[in-house]
């Protein structure tokens, strides 16, 4: 079966998957579709055809994960709805509801310290000693490029990236973090995952995004105005790189596990 070539499911084939999943499309968009439909990804630097996904399931565990109103604290940041820009799915999203879903600005305040939002999981989240991955859209928002994402309890696991560049510029802490960034998708954006492997006492994951001034610092004095945008936050608690974007409106939406079977093969 050549599924890169033909993009569509034999019809001698029967495929099976619970919960919403997301693929990249030959223009870099991240499409959602819903239970039982196939996915045929393509490659994201070269938008060829790389035929159909088969994953195994994961689980978001973050809290709304297109919206940074709901469910996340501040640290020395505001946050703010951006009715102007496009997001990775090529949507334009104009909700003006304080918790709306979207593309979210995370906006730097004028001390002299991290600028993050933060959102805090159970211990029943986050097991001892077990590779997790963060992750999360990203591009420039008002004069910053740098974006940071960070498990802020006991490790400190930390990794800064370019979004302009698309480069990892720098990946501090223990649990033997590892960084990553891909793109562009759609519209300039890219997709930053860290992972790293929790402790031994973990009792709770600390998820925190945040605005760097340049590669390698993430404490100064900010401005009170400049950002970075975000969108699509992820979370996975098994495995050593992120999945596709699995979407999230409330807590742990799940991708179930997919199936394709050859129907009547003796035909």
């Amino acid at each position: 079966f050549n599924f890169a070539a033909t993009k569509k499911l034999d019809p001698r084939l029967e495929y099976q998957r619970t919960g919403h999943a997301s693929f990249t499309d030959k223009f870099g968009k991240v499409v959602i579709v819903g239970d039982n439909t196939p996915r045929f990804d393509h490659d994201i630097a070269t938008r060829e055809s790389k035929g159909i996904l088969i994953e195994e399931s994961r689980t978001n565990k973050v809290n709304y994960s297109e919206s940074l109103a709901t469910g996340w604290s501040l640290n020395n940041s505001a946050t703010r709805y951006k009715n102007d820009v496009v997001a990775p799915d090529g949507v334009l999203y104009t909700n003006t509801s304080t918790g709306g879903s979207g593309v979210w600005e995370i906006v730097e305040t004028s001390s002299s310290t991290t600028h993050l939002v933060y959102q805090q999981l159970s211990g029943s989240d986050s097991p001892n000693s077990t590779a997790c991955t963060i992750s999360a859209f990203a591009k420039p928002g008002l004069n910053r490029t740098h974006f940071v994402l960070t498990e802020g309890n006991t490790l400190s696991a930390t990794a800064i990236f370019d979004v302009a560049n698309g480069t990892v510029t720098s990946t501090v802490g223990t649990g033997s973090p590892s960084a990553r960034i891909e793109g562009p998708y759609h519209n300039g954006w890219y997709r930053c995952s860290l992972t790293y492997t929790t402790a031994s006492t973990q009792n709770y994951i600390n998820i925190q995004l945040g605005v760097a001034q340049n590669g390698t610092t993430v404490s100064y004095a900010g401005d009170g105005s400049s950002s970075i945008a975000v969108w699509g936050v992820q979370i996975e608690r098994s495995g050593t790189s992120e999945t596709s974007y699995i979407q999230n409106w409330g807590r742990n939406n799940t991708r179930g596990r997919e199936y394709i079977e050859v129907q009547n093969p003796n035909e």
